[in-house]
């Protein structure tokens, strides 16, 4: 259990990233106990433990990651090594919940071990990273601590009794470590995505969109600038690499939903995990035919829907278990210039391993596609998923995607998209409005167009907001929002400073926190703005993203 105090925690830079991606410090139980009496009760043991986890942040962060497999592992661990820590522990107790012990586990990452030097070697290269750079920020992070992470979903394939891999040697790898797991209850997974292009967008460019469901964890959103393959964008928990969704410089969009438990046990097998798989594709690929190539020859786990569409005009959905993988392209199902994936497999010879579920979520986006074809806007994209059933209560993250032959452009919302002003999701408490993140050359100039953005997303709202008696009619609490909008653009250009002043003097690590921690604030500040602007529609006008 990791137990530093702040001051030394700050030292290591970890904290000051948390602090900068969260707001505030979370406060443990006994804070909200009541009485000082009452709190004065608390164990010691119990206020200590739960003061030591994070909470979610509100907005998810952007963290940059930048140069070999080794150091992009190494910056992602000690940037975040808190949250990484937290979520890797999370993840152990749901495998201690499920019955399995601590060696049982270890032998089942060995096995999803030998098919990552086998099929993705650079992923060893990032875990070894990651590990280090958290123990070097001071928290207890082991090898298999970074591992465990990525395969949160896809180890339950270990209990197929057709699940089998060639023996890995445990000495090879470092050795495992850390122990005081927490309990959580696993997640559930009811994600929905969808491309259009060509004849059905009002323009002709690709328009991508992604929703993540399950229980909140904390998230960021990573920027990652390898020596070699793919600038991209992946979002997810700290410490995994995708969850489901990427979008890369050449305008790659790929989205995965998993399909349900099999019906035959050689649908779940030891593989490469499907969140690897599709950040190695992003990484890699430049297009959708690369995209299949590159999947054909990762070793499959689980059922999952894999969804790829490029600016060229290609879309596809992959149906996949450990043992069938089947293809449907855009308009094999009457699916004119677009292409959707739900939990759900739509291609019949699939359903042998099951049909999973999301049927009504395909059928709700199909006929809204159907009805708006050759009009399809990104506005109208964030409207079908703020529609039900593909809004769900669960919806934990929204990614869209707006792609041009220039451009590759993500918005973001943590928690699902809505206009109802008092929506509150505990322990957090987000927007539910997007905040704009383009796939740019370098750091440096993506923050700087983050900022161009707040700068522009701010004025609008000002503009927006006074144009009505806002105080009158209840909606004062928007003029916090511009606030705190304004507050984090003031933190942006701080750090936006410090990032540049490192960089000066060479110390490359702090300068890529520093931007992390400057477009963290002016993607804040976008969000905030924002939500000022989705909600002037009930003052009478406002669109939702611009």
């Amino acid at each position: 259990m990791h137990t530093k105090n702040l001051i030394g925690v700050l030292t290591t830079g970890a904290i000051l990233f948390a602090v900068a991606l969260t707001g505030s410090v979370a406060a443990g139980p006994g804070a909200a106990a009541g009485p000082d009496a009452q709190q004065a009760e608390l164990p010691e043991a119990f206020t200590e433990e739960t003061e030591d986890r994070p909470l979610p942040p509100s907005i998810q962060p952007v963290m940059f990651l930048q140069g070999s497999d080794y150091d992009i592992g190494y910056q992602y661990g000690y940037f975040a090594a808190d949250y990484i820590e937290a979520f890797s522990d999370r993840v152990w107790s749901q495998m201690f919940a499920q019955g399995r012990t601590e060696e049982e586990v270890l032998e089942i990452l060995d096995g999803f071990q030998y098919y990552i030097d086998e099929a993705g070697p650079e992923i060893t290269e990032h875990t070894r990273g990651m590990a280090d750079g958290a123990q070097a920020a001071g928290y207890d992070v082991s090898y298999y601590d970074a591992l465990i992470s990525s395969h949160e979903w896809d180890i339950v394939a270990a209990d197929s009794p057709a699940a089998e891999y060639p023996p890995v040697d445990r000495d090879q790898l470092p050795p495992q470590g850390g122990d005081g797991r927490d309990d959580e209850p696993a997640a559930e997974r009811g994600c929905t995505a969808l491309a259009a292009w060509g004849s059905a967008t009002e323009d002709g460019e690709l328009l991508g969109a992604s929703s993540a469901d399950g229980v909140f964890g904390p998230q960021v959103t990573l920027a990652v600038f390898p020596e070699e393959g793919n600038p991209m964008i992946t979002t997810g928990e700290f410490g995994v690499w995708a969850w489901n969704y990427t979008l890369n410089r050449e305008g790659l969009f790929q989205a995965i939903q998993f399909t349900a438990t099999p019906e035959r046990p050689e649908d779940e097998d030891y593989g490469l995990a499907s969140t690897l798989s599709i950040y190695r594709i992003g990484r890699l690929a430049d297009d959708v035919e690369e995209a299949g190539e590159i999947l054909e020859e990762h070793p499959l786990t689980i059922g999952e829907n894999y969804l790829f569409a490029d600016p060229g005009g290609l879309g596809e959905v992959h149906e996949t278990t450990a043992d069938l993988h089947m293809v449907r392209e855009s308009g094999d199902y009457d699916e004119d210039d677009f292409i959707i994936s739900s939990n759900y497999r739509k291609i019949p010879e699939m359903h042998v391993a099951g049909v999973g579920t999301g049927q009504d979520r395909y059928e709700q986006l199909d006929e809204a596609m159907t009805e708006l074809h050759g009009e399809v806007s990104l506005n109208d994209v964030q409207d079908m998923y703020a529609t039900a059933p593909v809004a769900r209560p669960r919806n934990r993250s929204i990614q869209l995607a707006e792609v041009t032959e220039d451009s590759a452009v993500s918005y973001i919302s943590t928690g699902g998209i809505s206009d109802i002003a008092l929506e509150r999701q505990v322990p957090i408490r987000p927007t539910n409005s997007f905040y704009r993140l383009e796939i740019l050359d370098s750091p440096d100039e993506m923050t700087d167009d983050a900022q161009v953005h707040a700068e522009k997303y701010i004025e609008e709202a000002t503009q927006q907001l006074y144009q009505y008696d806002f105080t009158a009619r209840g909606f004062t609490y928007l003029d916090d929002f511009l606030l705190q909008a304004r507050e984090e653009y003031e933190r942006g250009i701080n750090a936006l400073a410090d990032a540049r002043l490192k960089a000066e003097e060479g110390d490359d690590k702090h300068a890529l926190l520093h931007y992390s921690k400057a477009a963290t604030a002016f993607t804040r500040a976008q969000a905030f703005a924002n939500k000022v602007a989705d909600n002037a529609d009930h003052l009478g006008a406002g669109p939702g993203i611009r």
